[in-house]
C-alpha cells in the first residue's frame, strides 16, 4: 500500500516592522547582596509557616460549606423548588 504525500509549500516567514522610533532599555548594573541583606530577606521570609494550620483549617471549613449547599442545590426534589409567591393586595379598613 503505497501513501502518497503532497507537501505545500510554506508561506514566508513574515517579520514585525522596525519601530519608527527605537528606545534604549533601561540596563541597571545589579550588585551582589551583601551578607546582611541575605540574612534580613531570609529573616523577612521566614515566619510564613506560622498561621498555615489555621488558614488550612479555615479553607476546609469554607470548602465544606460550599460543598454542602451545592449539594443541597443540586439533589432537591422539584416540589421543594421555591415559586415566587404573589402578594395579595391588602384591603383597606
Amino acid at each position: 500500500m503505497s501513501h502518497d504525500f503532497h507537501l505545500k509549500q510554506l508561506p514566508p516567514v513574515l517579520q514585525a516592522p522596525k519601530p519608527i522610533i527605537e528606545t534604549p532599555g533601561v540596563q541597571l548594573p545589579l550588585a551582589e547582596p551583601t551578607p546582611e541583606q541575605i540574612q534580613a530577606a531570609d529573616a523577612a521570609f521566614a515566619g510564613y509557616e506560622e498561621h498555615t494550620s489555621l488558614t488550612d483549617f479555615i479553607g476546609l471549613y469554607t470548602g465544606a460549606l460550599m460543598l454542602h449547599d451545592l449539594a443541597k442545590e443540586t439533589f432537591r426534589s422539584p416540589a421543594e423548588e421555591e415559586e415566587p409567591q404573589e402578594k395579595e393586595p391588602e384591603e383597606e379598613a
